[in-house]
């Protein structure tokens, strides 16, 4: 379903216990050994995936959407019972399949009394779908209505709608349905639904129900979950090939990467985040839309005039001449049309968004009309349907308003007011961790006293702002951490296990030291490029734990450009967004400017007019990468492409205004 709207301000929300169906014979997986096969058989959901068994993973995700955990399992009872949920054998042999499952639950539930309470329900998963999505329980536990006894959760699939019939929110009372079904030798999930009284849940994205049958699958989604948010060894590959391309442009640090290439290659190896949230009208603002959103009725709802004026039927006006008619009642907007509508001729005084009655399709503005008393003179030339709009011709009922993916501004959530849908589904949060790295850096905010050599943490305060305009990120600011190995590894550690990106700045992005590749190399897997670029030349790349990690420099303005250039386009990826490149202009070099070609330089610079009125472009004698104030004083970047040479006054230069990247 779309454009659905969640109701959770009942009394009591309803309760929901989780069940995890792993009594299966996983027999397409019978290819794979080890611990997990037992008797000539794979138990599928006990194989190791990542790091642990795939029903952790699943477990993982189900955690916090239930409030009580069942497994379904029929063998290897200690291991499943290692993951410290309560488990339920069949209560029907010879391995019958989900449905036996779902009746073990069932019958659990209603010994335990609750069969006839209005707000339990129980949730199925299969142990082999890892990827389902994190608001599952709340989108389907939002169409669950008193009438309903079942909601089964749906998705796209080759250009058509496909049912999920193993996720399912279904009441205990249930069972007997259930058990009849069975008795009678069903097995098919979908055919004892069907009979039911039962809505389907629509959900956007069709990977998320993905399941693992093969040994393929396994090691897909072995690569998807140790690494959601990047595929590392492809980057590794292409950063690599990129650095063979580039030999002949080294630095005494490695390969010059050009800095298109490396953007390229990052961008193209990222993966949205699968996380989803439901959110009110008045957060959404900067949100990105994470379903269809459709027209729940015609738009406008009813003919209505567009202006102050008088409606009239086109059939009582003169063909040549004007038309005078006894003025009827006055219609204002907001207010039912007139029923039954006047017979004869009538001028009806309307006000605009004034409903029509049926048969009145002109509309004359009031300053062209003449009044006589209680008659109106309407001129000759009026045509029909004029200042009229018409049922629908906005948006018909069931029309796309809003297409999934679109970043919603304030244009779109006055749409949505008026259409009068109240929450929306969009992307994440997106989990971003930042820190600064550095013996030399303290807080400015903690009052302590700069001693010499030490320099006061601006990257924070201005990544923390930067980041601000994603209303989709949840940002935790890690602070400031020292150059000792183990603290950094322990905070890098943490921080990978609760969010989705990591941005630090200083030494760490450069790994010049030894133990910095070392401890990286233990905690995931980072490339350390040396990107052709002025400023920001190192930058750190890759993966710590399942998180993205991007290390960058340690000056400010080297922060700000390679943050412009490859962390904003990388979190619009990851939100699912298109790529945009800089909004740049065009302007003559005002001065001869040095550059040797083999980077990209931004060199911060000033606007001016000359008597002809070219715009021209002037560039700050101090480019240092730790020049911040020049990015307040010079309102333009000058960017001076890869292959370029020195510019000489009165060439063509390309320039990106600040206030547009910030925007």
């Amino acid at each position: 379903m779309q454009g659905i709207a969640l109701d959770r301000n009942m009394k009591q929300a309803p309760r929901v216990t989780g069940l995890i169906l792993a009594g299966g014979m996983s027999r397409r997986m019978q290819e794979i050994a080890g611990d997990a096969k037992v008797a000539g058989s794979v138990d599928k959901a006990l194989l190791l995936c990542a790091g642990k068994p795939l029903i952790a993973w699943t477990l993982e995700r189900l955690r916090p959407q239930v409030d009580a955990l069942l497994i379904n399992c029929n063998r290897n009872l200690a291991a499943y019972a290692a993951l410290g949920c309560r488990l339920l054998a069949d209560r029907r042999g010879g391995f019958a399949g989900p449905l036996a499952g779902m009746h073990a639950a069932l019958y659990e539930l209603n010994q335990e009394g609750c069969g006839d309470l209005t707000d339990r329900w129980l949730l199925t998963v299969p142990c082999d779908c890892p990827f389902f999505p994190e608001d599952l329980a709340q989108s389907m536990i939002a169409l669950a209505t008193q009438a309903i006894d079942l909601v089964v959760a749906s998705c796209p699939q080759a250009d058509q709608t496909a049912e999920q019939p193993v996720f399912l929110l279904m009441r205990p009372r249930l069972l007997a349905s259930l058990e009849v079904y069975l008795n009678n030798g069903g097995r098919k999930i979908d055919s004892w639904y069907q009979s039911l009284n039962y809505v389907s849940c629509y959900f956007d994205e069709s990977s998320a129900f993905r399941n693992i049958n093969t040994p393929h699958d396994l090691k897909v989604a072995e690569s998807l979950l140790g690494s959601p948010h990047l595929d590392c060894d492809a980057l590794e590959a292409d950063l690599a090939r990129l650095g063979q391309a580039q030999q002949s442009e080294s630095s005494a640090a490695g390969p010059m990467i050009p800095i298109e290439a490396l953007k390229k290659a990052l961008i193209e190896r990222l993966r949205p985040i699968d996380r989803r949230q439901w959110i009110s009208l008045e957060r959404l603002a900067g949100q990105v839309l994470a379903q269809n959103l459709f027209s729940p009725f015609d738009v406008p709802s009813h003919q209505n005039t567009a202006m102050d004026g008088f409606a009239i039927r086109f059939k009582d006006l003169e063909d040549k001449t004007s038309s005078d008619f006894v003025i009827g009642a006055r219609i204002l907007a907001g207010h039912p049309a007139l029923k039954p509508p006047p017979q004869n001729p009538h001028a009806l005084r309307v006000m605009t968004g004034a409903v029509l009655p049926e048969g009145f399709d002109v509309v004359v503005p009031q300053e062209l009309c003449r009044l006589e008393g209680e008659r109106v003179w309407i001129p000759a030339g009026q045509e029909q349907g004029q200042h009229v709009r018409l049922a629908g011709e906005d948006l018909r009922r069931g029309e796309l308003a809003i297409a999934s993916g679109t970043r919603l501004s304030a244009i779109h959530l006055g749409l949505m007011a008026s259409l009068g849908i109240t929450k929306a589904r969009v992307r994440g949060p997106l989990k971003v961790a930042i820190l600064s790295t550095g013996d030399e850096v303290i807080d400015p905010v903690q009052g302590k006293q700069r001693s010499e050599g030490q320099l006061f943490d601006s990257n924070r305060y201005m990544l923390r702002a930067l980041l601000a305009k994603w209303p989709s990120l949840a940002i935790h600011d890690a602070g400031i951490v020292a150059d000792d190995p183990k603290r950094l590894e322990a905070v890098l550690r943490a921080l990978s296990e609760s969010h989705d990106v990591i941005i630090s700045s200083g030494g760490v992005s450069v790994g010049e030291a030894d133990f910095t590749r070392d401890m990286m190399a233990g905690l995931g897997k980072v490339q350390f490029c040396t990107v052709a670029m002025r400023p920001g030349r190192p930058l750190a790349l890759g993966r710590v734990g399942r998180a993205l990690y991007i290390g960058l420099p340690g000056n400010p303005v080297a922060v700000a450009m390679t943050f412009w250039y490859f962390v904003a386009p990388a979190i619009n990826r990851l939100l699912g967004l298109g790529s945009s490149s800089w909004p740049l202009q065009a302007a003559r070099a005002g001065q001869r400017i040095r550059k040797k070609p083999g980077r990209t330089e931004f060199q911060r610079a000033r606007l001016d007019v000359d008597e002809r009125g070219d715009c021209l472009l002037f560039v700050s004698s101090n480019q240092g990468s730790g020049v911040l104030s020049s990015l307040t004083k010079y309102p333009v970047i000058a960017v001076l492409e890869h292959d370029r040479g020195t510019i000489e006054p009165g060439d063509k230069l390309s320039y990106v205004r600040i206030d547009d990247l910030l925007n």
